[in-house]
């Protein structure tokens, strides 16, 4: 999926949608050496400080809402959020991938997913769980 620019129109979803979104955020000024390179001890350290990510997602859905992409964001069905520092060469960005749910529903019958269904004792079956009590 290209990115749009200022210029490109905005797509509008009308139904179900699935939603990706990326937050790269700046590192502090202590991952840095004298020389400005990350030093290795910070190099693969995870961003686990706020912002939480789950209002970082809440942030991101209202705004394909303002932006007018989906109407309401009870559209989007399935939500991936993801927070880290910058790379060697990045800059702090935000980024945000939507589909529409018939294009991933697609690939999950290509895929044969298996399905849901059938009460606690199928789901316990489908993640490998024996139940000796037989409920």
């Amino acid at each position: 999926m290209a990115a749009l620019s200022q210029h490109d129109e905005v797509p509008h979803f009308t139904g179900g949608v699935l939603a990706e979104l990326i937050f790269v955020f700046p590192r502090p000024v202590i991952h840095y050496n004298s020389k400005g390179v990350v030093k290795d001890r910070f190099a693969a350290m995870p961003k686990a400080t706020k912002p939480d990510v789950d209002k970082l997602a809440r942030s991101g859905l209202d705004f394909l809402t303002m932006a007018g992409i989906v109407k309401d964001d009870a559209q989007v069905t399935r939500v991936t959020a993801s927070k880290r520092f910058v790379q060697e060469g990045e800059v702090p960005y935000s980024l945000i991938y939507v589909r529409e749910w018939e294009e991933m529903a697609s690939v999950a019958a290509v895929q044969n997913l298996p399905q849901r269904g059938g009460g606690k004792a199928a789901r316990r079956n489908e993640l490998g769980v024996s139940d000796e009590s037989g409920d």
